[in-house]
């Protein structure tokens, strides 16, 4: 597996704040964490991530998803297939399951 570091900055915005610039992640990669399970974490609550997904889940990109997905995300994609079922956003649904026919065998 191929380092993950080239694709967050290949996908990521500089940010400058004052003398500061800064590299901002990718939305679909910052989802892809946020949906990722790590032990000790508990990820039930999605309260923040379903009122920007409500408000800005249209501009999500699924060519950004695919380069991401191959690297340990397959089950965060389940998740936000799921997610994105609860909230009737039928779309990003769709983009998950192609997603995960395509990048997760």
């Amino acid at each position: 597996m191929k380092s993950l570091y080239p694709r967050i900055k290949d996908h990521a915005t500089r940010l400058r704040i004052e003398e500061t610039e800064l590299l901002v992640t990718a939305p679909e990669h910052a989802i892809l964490e946020a949906l990722t399970t790590r032990t000790g974490n508990d990820i039930a609550d999605t309260t923040l991530l379903e009122r920007w997904l409500k408000k800005n889940g249209s501009t999500l990109r699924e060519s950004v998803f695919a380069d991401f997905i191959p690297h340990k995300y397959i089950s965060a994609t389940n998740r936000l297939k799921y997610l994105s079922h609860d909230l009737g956003m039928m779309t990003l649904y769709e983009m998950m399951v192609r997603l995960i026919d395509r990048e997760g065998k």
